[in-house]
């Protein structure tokens, strides 16, 4: 009997230990492959230009999306990381400069047209659990700092981190513009991209992961037990 109560709760006791926090840092992510792992979890990290201490989402050459999953396969809590990021992103609209900036301004079908600087751009985190989406946050990306969603990232399969950009982007045009002598073919509402479009840093994600479902039964399995022992020792005196 001390045996069979002496696995219940070194049972209990290794599923409860899974629901320590802990910190992926991607210092070692700078290892040349696109899929990486760290304690336990996988995601996905630009390669090209990585600094090799922080998930890095770049559009130019890297990728603008990351998923993390247990290998595992079972749920986990995310708690919130440390971002920053920087735009370098352009609209094209009609009319002269409103600044003057003449080295922004070109001709668009024979029409003085310049190039706006957006300087804001925002990312988004996603939730998954059982190929459901549960939770989103859409968050300013070019401002830098610790951010915390408290429990709204809770007992999921897969987060996901996404940089947004525009879809009518135009990346590496063959010229930038100068002078309003040049003709180049951005419409008005579309985008141009300064050699590329932006970045997104984190670093210090912080996760816990979820305690397995199966806790709550062995606890419920121990006091049946507990019971049946304290039972049967009075049956047989």
């Amino acid at each position: 009997m001390r045996v069979i109560l002496a696995l219940m709760l070194a049972t209990i006791l290794a599923v409860g230990t899974e629901a320590g926090a802990l910190t992926l840092t991607f210092n070692n992510s700078s290892n040349g492959l696109t899929t990486q792992t760290e304690q336990g979890f996988a995601f996905q990290n630009s390669v090209p230009y990585n600094p090799g201490n922080v998930l890095y989402l770049h559009d130019d050459g890297g990728i603008i999306t990351s998923t993390f999953s247990r290998q595992n396969g079972q749920r986990f809590n995310v708690l919130g990381g440390s971002f920053s990021g920087y735009s370098l992103l352009y609209k094209a609209v009609s009319g002269a400069h409103p600044a003057g900036n003449s080295n922004l301004e070109y001709y668009y079908n024979g029409q003085l047209s310049h190039l706006a600087f957006v300087p804001d751009l925002y990312y988004s985190v996603q939730g998954y659990r059982s190929g459901q989406l549960v939770a989103q946050v859409t968050q300013l990306a070019t401002i830098a700092g610790n951010v915390g969603w408290g429990r709204l990232f809770s007992n999921i399969d897969q987060f996901r981190l996404s940089l947004l950009l525009p879809n009518n982007r135009t990346t590496y045009a063959p010229r930038w513009p100068g002078g309003g002598a040049i003709n180049l073919p951005y419409a008005p509402g579309n985008y141009f991209c300064n050699e590329w479009c932006g970045g997104l840093q984190l670093d210090n994600l912080k996760i816990a992961p979820v305690p397995l479902p199966a806790a709550l039964p062995l606890l419920a399995l121990v006091l049946m037990g507990l019971g049946f022992i304290g039972w049967l020792r009075r049956r047989m005196a």
